[in-house]
Parts: C-alpha cells; sequence; structure tokens
C-alpha cells in the first residue's frame, strides 16, 4: 500500500471513530424553523468542539428558505475521502430514513438555485465560509475571509462569503442566510472553528 494511500486510510478512520462517538440531531419530517419544538427530542451530541480560547456569539437564526436545497451541518455526516479534495466532512445535502444525516458529499446545484445551511447538532455551532482557490490550504495562516464569525454575503461564488456562526439545535432548527448560485463554478469551504481540528471542509458544485 502505498504512504498517501496508508495515510488516507488512518485518517478516514480517525474521523470514524470520532463520529461514531458522537450522538446526533433526529428532526421530524420537514425542518421547524424558529418557535417549533422538533420531536421527537435528538439525543446531545458529543462531538469535538472547535479552538481553545472564547468562542464568537452565534448569529441570529434565519427563518427557512422553502426554495432552497439545504446543506446539513453535522459532525455525524460521515467523512470521505475524495481523489481531488482529500479528507471531506461535516456537511451533506440529505438524511436517510433514520434521520440520520448521510455521508459527506460534494454538494452539487444548479445556477440560479438557492442554499441554506442548517445545524443538525445540539450543543455544538457550526459554520460554513468560503475558502480561496482550487485546493485546500493549511489551517494556519487562518484562509476564511476577515469577519467569517459573522454572517456574509448572499451569493456562493469567487467572492467571499460565510453562514457565520450558526447556533446549535435547541427547540428549533437554526438556518443561514440563504444564499444564490448565480455563477456556474467549484467552491471550497469549510467550519472556520474545526477545519484545522477534524478536516471540516466540503465543495459545492454550481453547474450551468
Amino acid at each position: 500500500m502505498s504512504l498517501v494511500r496508508a495515510c488516507g486510510a488512518i485518517a478516514l478512520g480517525t474521523w470514524l471513530v470520532l463520529v461514531a462517538t458522537s450522538g446526533c440531531a433526529h428532526p421530524p419530517t420537514g425542518m421547524p424553523g424558529p418557535g417549533s419544538s422538533p420531536s421527537p427530542f435528538p439525543t446531545p451530541s458529543t462531538s469535538p468542539t472547535g479552538s481553545p480560547g472564547p468562542s464568537p456569539s452565534p448569529a441570529s437564526c434565519a427563518t427557512q428558505d422553502p426554495n432552497a436545497s439545504l446543506v446539513y451541518m453535522s459532525a455525524n455526516a460521515a467523512p470521505t475521502i475524495n481523489p481531488n479534495y482529500g479528507i471531506l466532512f461535516g456537511y451533506t445535502n440529505g438524511i436517510d430514513n433514520s434521520l440520520q444525516p448521510l455521508p459527506t458529499t460534494i454538494i452539487t446545484v444548479t445556477s440560479g438555485l438557492h442554499v441554506q445551511f442548517v445545524n443538525y447538532d445540539f450543543n455544538q455551532t457550526h459554520s460554513a465560509a468560503s475558502i480561496a482557490g482550487s485546493e485546500f490550504p493549511p489551517a494556519s495562516p487562518d484562509p476564511f475571509p476577515s469577519g467569517a464569525t459573522q454572517p456574509i454575503g448572499s451569493a456562493i461564488g469567487a467572492g467571499s462569503w460565510s453562514t457565520g456562526l450558526v447556533p446549535a439545535v435547541t427547540s428549533f432548527y437554526c438556518f443561514s442566510q440563504s444564499f444564490t448560485t448565480p455563477t456556474a463554478g467549484t467552491y471550497l469551504f469549510g467550519d472556520f472553528q474545526t477545519y484545522g481540528l477534524t478536516n471540516t471542509r466540503d465543495v459545492i458544485v454550481v453547474q450551468p
């Protein structure tokens, strides 16, 4: 086995252990917005938190956009290893019949559609913020746009954008602002809290 394949297998195994030891949110059919109580109440997440030190304040919960494709942010979206981008972790576009998040996958949408991120975990904030370039850089220096701890922009594209810190599930599910996808392309993003800790990152492909 080559060194690259061996390292990939070790990395994937590490993230699988992390996922296996964490809880997850189990929302009912549909995604209730602020003021709606999910039922049954999910098991609290015990997945790893962000970097040490004071945490930025979460942004306000946005209302679900009924026309948007949802991206679920969850420490229980099992990691995958992509041949072009390496480890992808923490984001998925669906849930299974048991209301568990599907494994992390590249998010593919058609230009002109809306995309909205939803925090699917209890006891853990999440974020999605743009990363410039065509490959994932190291965690240092900080690869995220200035001010990414708060929402930035309303379009996913070559410019800077961020959900800010999306609050964890409490009595309802928190959504980011709704993003448009005006320009075809491939856009990298990640969670500015855990990017360097658990490779929380993914790719959105906007097709013409």
